[in-house]
């Protein structure tokens, strides 16, 4: 990796075990990721330019509203005001989303949409006071959609496929989101496909049949990143919504 990328955390000197889920901020210049270094799981921030530790914001465990941050199976998502982030904690036995400002350290909201499960929140870069966000109910996982402002929760999936990782592409209008129900409504055990919800429509379509994950919006409203393992290791792709063809990046 070190041949095409730059190097952020470094577990030997930290120590740290794990860095997880990093979140870049919409302008470029800060991350947010998970961390076990000083002994304990938490969420800490990161100058990216000069590579600066701007210090842990929250430790899991320390409070009772952060009894597990779920630093393996979910992950964080930025608002457009660069200083807003939501991420997943258990508070009471039950999974909740905490809507941080960073510059402050503190939660600013907590939503309980009555879930046994959720994960990967993601806001609307478009409208902040809208959340994705995959969740659970018993045994079902569907995505959901919440608004903030009038505190409504509206259900977008309710199948028995599994969906996570819902990203609203920049303009609000379209979420795209990983499945393991492939083309032919065959459920797989340990693979996926990317789908499209077109939110006017109401209409799925998919993008990618069998070995796709963790999709991202590359900054416009027609190309998706994401990890595929097709061709026996895992690379990054992207889907260009114009042409219906993915491409090795």
């Amino acid at each position: 990796p070190k041949s095409f990328a730059r190097q952020l955390t470094f577990h030997e000197k930290d120590p740290s075990h794990f860095n997880l889920a990093p979140a870049i901020s919409p302008d470029g210049k800060r991350m947010i990721y998970f961390t076990d270094k000083e002994d304990w799981e938490g969420l800490q921030l990161m100058e990216i330019q000069g590579r600066k530790d701007l210090g842990r914001i929250l430790k899991s465990g320390s409070k009772g509203e952060h009894e597990s941050l779920h630093p393996f199976s979910s992950g964080f998502s930025w608002a457009s005001d660069n200083k807003t982030i939501a991420f997943v904690s258990k508070q009471k036995g039950r999974d909740v989303i905490h809507v941080m400002d960073v510059d402050l350290g503190e939660v600013i909201e907590v939503i309980d949409p009555q879930l046994d499960m959720i994960l990967n929140p993601a806001f609307n870069p478009a409208n902040p006071q809208e959340l994705t966000f995959s969740g659970a109910s018993k045994t079902q996982q569907d995505l959901y959609i919440y608004d903030r402002q009038s505190e409504t929760l509206h259900q977008i999936t309710q199948d028995k496929a599994t969906q996570n990782a819902p990203q609203f592409s920049p303009n609000g209008n379209l979420i795209v989101f990983q499945t393991n129900q492939l083309q032919g409504h065959q459920i797989a055990q340990d693979n996926n496909s990317l789908v499209l919800y077109h939110r006017d429509t109401q209409q799925f379509e998919v993008l990618v049949n069998g070995y796709a994950q963790s999709p991202q919006w590359m900054g416009n409203n027609y190309e998706v990143a994401y990890v595929s393992n097709h061709l026996g290791l895992s690379n990054v792709f992207y889907f260009d919504l114009k042409t219906k063809q993915s491409q090795a990046l």
